[in-house]
């Protein structure tokens, strides 16, 4: 019987959470609306990431490139697997994603420029530096100091968006919750360019 109850309490809790971040819930829209503006106003130069104190909490943070020439999917994926060694994919690098790339980018392109990859992280820091430092590592990423990542690493920007204080007061496992749905919110906004989803 308290199997049956726990599964009732998870189905329950769920549905409250879809309620609470749907796109017809006027808080939460507000909300994305927020995190959006901040992560506009905030594009830092990827050169400049050494001299920027880059915060070590729980967040959003989103990469774009200048110029984007890219309009055939293929030429887009061979151009960014570029000086792979032996013509193999690069373990663990981030792939362009063919339903995105044929949509247009909305919001994010504000910007003026193409928003790259969307990402979260409990340490953004870290995290956007194992992007831009890390090659031949297992670790999904972008890699963009490999062999033929350069032409895309010398164009590129960063911005992020941490959780609020009141917000790092709550349980880690909402807090991955939270982050998980802003990402997949984000990403049907904006169409990144490359990434899993």
């Amino acid at each position: 019987m308290a199997v049956v109850n726990i599964k009732h309490s998870i189905i329950h809790l769920c549905k409250e959470w879809e309620n609470i971040t749907s796109y017809s819930n006027t808080m939460f829209l507000l909300f994305i609306e927020q995190i959006q503006e901040t992560l506009l106003d905030n594009i830092i130069c990827l050169k400049d990431f050494e001299a920027n104190d880059i915060p070590t909490k729980p967040g959003i943070y989103c990469f774009y490139v200048d110029k984007f020439n890219y309009t055939d999917y293929n030429e887009f994926c061979s151009a960014w697997d570029k000086n792979c060694k032996n013509k193999n994919r690069l373990k663990g690098l981030s792939r362009p994603t063919k339903t995105r790339f044929e949509k247009d980018q909305n919001r994010g392109a504000e910007s003026g420029k193409t928003v790259f990859y969307i990402g979260k992280r409990n340490n953004i820091k870290s995290r956007i530096c194992e992007h831009i430092q890390h090659t031949e590592s297992g670790t999904y990423g972008l890699k963009l100091s490999r062999s033929g990542g350069g032409v895309f690493k010398n164009q590129m920007h960063f911005s992020y968006w941490v959780l609020p204080e009141d917000l790092l007061q709550l349980d880690k496992e909402f807090q991955t919750m939270l982050l998980t749905t802003i990402e997949h919110k984000l990403f049907d906004l904006w169409n990144p360019r490359v990434g899993k989803k």
